[in-house]
């Protein structure tokens, strides 16, 4: 049947609502449809359900027991700053948009974007590369080769 120029189906394909591990997530959308981790053998529990508090980013993946990176954003929990990032904002974290690698979204959470231990709010280089000087020693935020460029760019006295 035609209407308004699309097709519409005659019955809902109920493979697309197929979710083989029971957990309330469609296998299309679930990133752990197997009731357990063929890699690992590890199992959520019988009878769980996919839900904020224990599948925060809605993925099919039990927090903690299969889903090692809650947040989805690329950084394993066990080295992520912030590893609730908020799913509104997402948020994967790379160069652009997470310059220290450490998890937090720069510029929403991320109270040290360059990880170099001065706030952004004090910091005079706020994209100090990594290993570039890290804890500056003039408290600044810069390396020593961004404070040769800084000085070089400052007008001549006098």
């Amino acid at each position: 049947m035609w209407q308004g120029g699309a097709k519409l189906p005659d019955a809902i394909d109920p493979s697309a609502f197929f979710d083989s591990d029971g957990d309330g997530v469609p296998d299309q959308h679930d990133f752990c449809p197997d009731k357990c981790d063929p890699m690992t053998d590890v199992c959520p529990p019988t009878g769980w359900i996919s839900g904020r508090a224990t599948d925060f980013d809605g993925d099919g993946c039990e927090d903690g027991v299969e889903d090692r990176d809650r947040d989805n954003d690329g950084v394993r929990d066990l080295e992520d700053r912030c590893p609730m990032t908020p799913q509104k904002y997402d948020f994967v974290s790379d160069a652009h948009s997470d310059f220290d690698g450490d998890g937090c979204a720069d510029g929403i959470e991320d109270r040290d974007d360059d990880g170099d231990h001065i706030p952004n709010s004090l910091d005079e280089c706020p994209q100090t590369p990594l290993g570039a000087g890290q804890a500056p020693a003039d408290g600044e935020g810069c390396s020593k080769q961004q404070r040769v460029q800084r000085q070089r760019r400052a007008p001549a006295p006098g």
